[in-house]
């Protein structure tokens, strides 16, 4: 083999290797961006709440990383109070619930109901006996109820994970996000500069007063809901008033969401047997 033809196979070789390197860097990019996109998009919410008032306490003199720091405190104290006293009680309670589903079901009390219809057509009555076996209605039930189940629990991981990750990235993005806003509006072209800087100006506005706006009313829902919670005799019901508070910000399946967790967390764990 010429060296002519050595030189194009090693050239061949070397630029296959670049394009296959480049194509899994950008792979791999994606992936990580889709596991990491739950919490950036949080973090964005939290910089968009709270900037303003980091703002206001820096041109009081207060050093900005010392603000983030009690921020970040502030939302961290709850996390730390789900991760160590209410996920461990519920996964350890419902595991045994998963393991002993089917035998539970098979020892079901009633087995069947007989219902009596009767109907008029007309001048022609009609009647009969139908038997309803309501253990089969129940295990379909129970058997949805499982499988949502499983997936709660598989769940609680990931969002461990994702309260641990979002504060990080909300402390990244207080501390360096007006300087990321000034270096991306640098880069639009003189031409356009003042319009996009108003048209900017205005949704990070219009987005700051309806986030605050949400946690006023995510405030007053939480405190009457811990209230509420705390009457009833619900164990961890600081930590279940603040979900609500936050779920209820989500437009209509929001309340839902946030009232399961602790429905669910009252007739598995119990009420006020549980604290005693």
């Amino acid at each position: 083999m010429r060296d002519s033809e050595r030189r194009e196979l090693s050239e061949y070789f070397i630029r296959t290797s670049f394009f296959l390197i480049v194509v899994f860097t950008i792979v791999v990019s994606l992936w990580g961006l889709q596991l990491l996109a739950v919490p950036i998009v949080m973090a964005l919410l939290i910089f968009y709440a709270f900037n303003g008032t980091i703002n206001n306490l820096e041109s009081l003199g207060i050093p900005r990383i010392l603000s983030i720091a009690i921020l970040m405190l502030l939302i961290s104290i709850p996390i730390y109070l789900f991760i160590n006293s209410v996920a461990p009680p519920i996964v350890s309670t419902l595991n045994p619930l998963l393991k002993n589903w089917k035998q539970d079901l098979d020892d079901a009390k009633f087995k069947y109901l007989t219902v009596t219809v009767n109907l008029q057509f007309n001048e022609f009555p009609a009647g009969w006996n139908e038997t309803i076996r309501p253990d089969d209605l129940i295990k379909k039930i129970a058997e949805l109820m499982h499988e949502q189940m499983k997936g709660f629990v598989s769940y609680v991981p990931t969002l461990i994970g994702y309260m641990i990750i979002t504060p990080l990235f909300a402390f990244l993005f207080l501390l360096n996000g007006n300087g990321m806003y000034k270096n991306l509006i640098s880069l639009i072209p003189n031409r356009y500069f003042e319009m996009a800087l108003m048209v900017t100006y205005k949704i990070n506005e219009q987005l700051t007063n309806y986030l605050k706006s949400l946690m006023i009313q995510g405030a007053i829902i939480c405190l009457v809901s811990t209230v509420g919670f705390y009457a009833i005799g619900l164990p961890y019901f600081y930590i279940f008033g603040l979900f609500l508070g936050v779920a209820n910000s989500v437009p209509y399946l929001g309340p839902i969401m946030g009232a399961v967790p602790p429905l669910f967390f009252a007739l598995v764990i119990g009420g006020n047997a549980a604290t005693d």
